[in-house]
This record gives C-alpha cells, sequence and structure tokens, in this order.
C-alpha cells in the first residue's frame, strides 16, 4: 500500500526529520513451528507482517488490516507478544525519511487466505526455522 495518506501530508511539513510512529505486527508460526517473516522491497530487509497504525486505528486492527494487504493472510490475534522499540527500531528510508517504531507484536493463528506478497511494498513471504532465520538477520 505505500505510505498512508496522513504521513504524506505530514512529511509535506516536517521534510524528513525523525518521527515516532505507532506500529502494529504479528507472529504467525505454521504447523512445523516455522515463523512468517516478509522480505521489504525498498529495504531489503525481513520482518514480522506489519506496520504503520493509522489515525483512529487500533494496534489490533492495523496489524489484521497490514497482515492481509502483505501476505494474503487471514488471521486471528489470540494475545499480545510484546511492545517494542529503541535504536533497533529506528529506520532511514532511501528517501531520507527517519522513523522509530514502537511496535505492538501480536501473536496469531492463520485462518484463511492465500499467501502472497502485495507485489509492491513486500516482494516475498516466507516461513523460517530458526536456523534459517539466523542466516538473514
Amino acid at each position: 500500500m505505500g505510505i498512508p495518506d496522513f504521513l504524506l501530508n505530514l512529511r509535506k511539513k516536517i521534510g524528513n526529520d525523525l518521527l515516532v510512529l505507532p506500529s502494529a505486527g504479528v507472529t504467525l508460526f505454521n504447523e512445523t513451528g516455522r515463523i512468517l517473516l516478509v522480505q521489504h522491497a525498498d529495504r531489503d530487509i525481513w520482518t514480522l507482517p506489519g506496520g504503520i497504525v493509522e489515525p483512529g486505528e487500533s494496534p489490533a486492527d492495523a496489524a489484521l488490516r497490514e497482515v492481509w494487504e502483505e501476505t494474503g493472510l487471514l488471521v486471528e490475534l489470540t494475545s499480545v507478544f510484546g511492545v517494542f522499540g529503541g535504536m533497533d527500531l529506528v529506520a532511514t528510508y532511501p528517501n531520507g525519511d527517519r522513523a522509530a517504531y514502537v511496535m505492538t507484536a501480536f501473536r496469531g493463528n492463520i485462518v484463511g487466505g492465500k499467501m502472497r506478497s502485495d507485489g509492491d511494498e513486500i516482494s516475498e513471504v516466507r516461513f523460517f526455522s530458526a536456523a534459517e532465520l539466523l542466516a538473514v538477520t
């Protein structure tokens, strides 16, 4: 989906300055215990499926929306896994925009849909074992 309109409008006013942005994601495991990650096309990194919480949206609703948009999967949320922030979640994008994310990560189960990447923001969707995960991080 790209950058939400509210963020584009804000960036017109403040430029590339660092923003603290709420985000939400979901930890999803398959039947063999492998975790689902998505590869971001613009930064060539693997992360949990998820993204920005838009104005008026709850973190849970944002997590469900983002997983659907990025992976084509329908999920149910089962619990909060944790809330994360800090230097590991500070990003500088190719256009110079800087963001510090505070992420609410949920646990969830896949209940439907067909796994695919969105072909825009996400270039690949894949399950990883613990050993494979170490190789991409």
